[in-house]
């Protein structure tokens, strides 16, 4: 069975120094790449995801109200968050202990609003991560990145939901909300994913 390996938002602005930073991001950036090297041969190809917001916001951003769907200068965390990960800006760059040298392909989301999903971006070429997946050959995934409860959760989920047998590496995760950590595990499990701590 081909499986690949999908890298969930490994960005500057989710780890410690960024717009919306989530305890430990540096340090599973950093492990991430040790587990690259340390499994040179366990996947078939290795995708990453970006959040990938508007630049139109990049200049002056922080001196007009947002109108872009889930940024807000009162964020919930939870459905609203600070702006963060602007298009060519430090904080949509892979976070510098990454060694993004492994990923054979990147697909963006959140272009034109709130998309937590990997599955809900595209590559380069145009494609879908489930397009790709399916053009490689690919029926198991193994997601890691940041942040479980979000971005991680929602790619494992569609993942299940497009067919593909998932792995979530929870040990290769930070969680902006560590106390959610069960809940978000069992509705992983429920939705058919394996979950390895």
């Amino acid at each position: 069975m081909k499986k690949a390996l999908i890298i969930v938002d490994l960005q500057n602005d989710f780890a410690e120094g960024g717009n919306l930073p989530v305890a430990g991001g540096a340090q599973v950036a950093r492990d991430i790449t040790v587990y690259l090297e340390d499994n040179p041969n366990r996947y078939v190809k290795v995708y990453a995801t970006k959040d990938w917001h508007p630049p139109k916001w990049k200049k002056g951003f922080f001196k007009k109200v947002s109108t872009f769907p889930h940024f807000s200068f009162t964020p919930d965390f939870k459905d609203t968050w600070p702006p963060h990960c602007l298009q060519d800006s430090w904080g949509a760059e892979f976070h510098p202990v990454f060694d993004d040298t492994y990923v054979d392909d990147v697909f963006f989301k959140g272009l034109f609003g709130p998309a937590y999903s990997g599955f809900e971006g595209h590559n380069s070429a145009g494609l879908s991560l489930a397009q790709q997946l399916r053009e490689d050959g690919i029926e198991e995934i193994d997601v890691l990145g940041l942040a479980f409860g979000h971005c991680v959760k929602a790619t494992a989920t569609d993942g299940r939901v497009e067919g593909f047998k998932v792995n979530v590496l929870k040990h290769l995760t930070a969680s902006v909300h560590p106390e959610d950590d069960g809940e978000d595990i069992a509705e992983l499990v429920n939705s058919g994913c394996l979950v390895e701590a």
